[in-house]
């Protein structure tokens, strides 16, 4: 019965999404990241990120990984 419902090649939408929607500040992090051009603009981000690493895992995990450029 299901087999007559669905077409081969068309995208169906059933329940949630698979990937969460990213909370908007990490969007907006992600916004600014996407402009930056040279490693030396990405490092003075990092630097000037100010966020709390024990409640603010997301952005500790960013700017760790950041450094490594």
């Amino acid at each position: 019965m299901l087999d007559s419902l669905i077409k081969p090649g068309k995208m169906y939408l059933f329940g949630d999404p698979i990937f969460p929607q990213l909370p908007t500040e990490i969007a907006g992090i992600l916004s600014e990241l996407k402009a930056l051009k040279v490693p030396v603009d990405v490092y003075n981000f990092v630097q000037g990120n100010a966020h709390d690493p024990v409640k603010e895992l997301l952005k500790a995990w960013i700017s760790l990984e950041l450094q490594k450029i």
